[in-house]
C-alpha cells in the first residue's frame, strides 16, 4: 500500500467513526438544513435533470431536496449500479422514492423499467462521500464508481458533493483517478471553486 492509499484508508476509518457517533436527530436536522442551503444557492440553477442518491446509513438524506425539485417540475434521477463493470447509470426516480428497488449493500435505485437519462443531459450531480476538503476534493468509499462516472467524457453537469460539516477536513489525499468536484455543500456552508461563482 502506497502513502496515498494508506492515508485514504486511515481517513476512511476516522470518518466512519465520526458518522457512527451521529444521532438520527442530528442526521435529520443537518440533512434538512443542507438541502435548504443547496436550494437557496445557484448550484442547481442550470435547466435539466438532477442526479441525487438514496442515502446509506450515515449519509445525507436528500428527501427535502428531491421533493422540492420534483415540485418545481425538475426531473430527479438516481444512479443504477453496474456491479459487473463498475459503472453508474442515471435513471428517472421521480418522487416519492417508495418504489425503489433494493440491491446489494442495501443500495436503493430506480426499477428496471425506469427511463435512463444520458449523462450529457444532466444539469447537476449530487455526490456522496466520506470526506471532503475546501478545494472540493472528495474521498469516497473506495470502489471508484463515482470517479468513473464523473470522468465520463459527455458529462458537463455541475458536480456537487454533500456531507456534514464534520466531514470537511484540511486536506483529502488524492491520486490521478480522483475527480475534483465543483463545490461541496454542508449544513453550514458551501465551499469549493463554484461556491462563489
Amino acid at each position: 500500500m502506497n502513502d496515498t492509499a494508506a492515508a485514504k484508508a486511515s481517513l476512511r476509518r476516522e470518518m466512519r467513526e465520526r458518522l457512527h457517533s451521529l444521532t438520527p436527530a442530528d442526521t435529520a436536522a443537518w440533512s434538512a438544513a443542507l438541502c435548504e442551503r443547496l436550494l437557496a444557492s445557484h448550484l442547481l440553477d442550470r435547466p435539466g435533470p438532477v442526479m441525487l442518491f438514496a442515502p446509506l446509513p450515515g449519509e445525507v438524506d436528500l428527501s427535502t431536496l428531491a421533493a422540492a425539485l420534483h415540485a418545481d417540475g425538475r426531473t430527479v434521477c438516481l444512479p443504477r449500479v453496474g456491479w459487473q463493470d463498475g459503472t453508474l447509470r442515471p435513471a428517472v426516480a421521480g418522487w416519492p422514492w417508495d418504489h425503489l428497488a433494493q440491491t446489494r449493500h442495501a443500495l436503493r435505485e430506480p426499477p428496471d423499467d425506469a427511463p435512463a437519462i444520458p449523462p450529457a443531459q444532466l444539469a447537476a450531480v449530487i455526490v456522496p462521500g466520506l470526506a471532503f476538503d475546501e478545494l472540493a476534493n472528495r474521498l469516497g468509499r473506495g470502489a471508484g464508481f463515482y470517479d468513473r462516472f464523473l470522468s465520463h467524457p459527455g458529462l458537463a453537469a455541475r458536480k456537487v458533493g454533500v456531507g456534514f460539516d464534520l466531514q470537511v477536513v484540511a486536506r483529502v489525499p488524492t491520486d490521478a483517478l480522483d475527480v475534483p468536484l465543483d463545490a461541496v455543500a454542508t449544513e453550514r456552508r458551501i465551499v469549493g471553486p463554484a461556491a462563489r461563482v
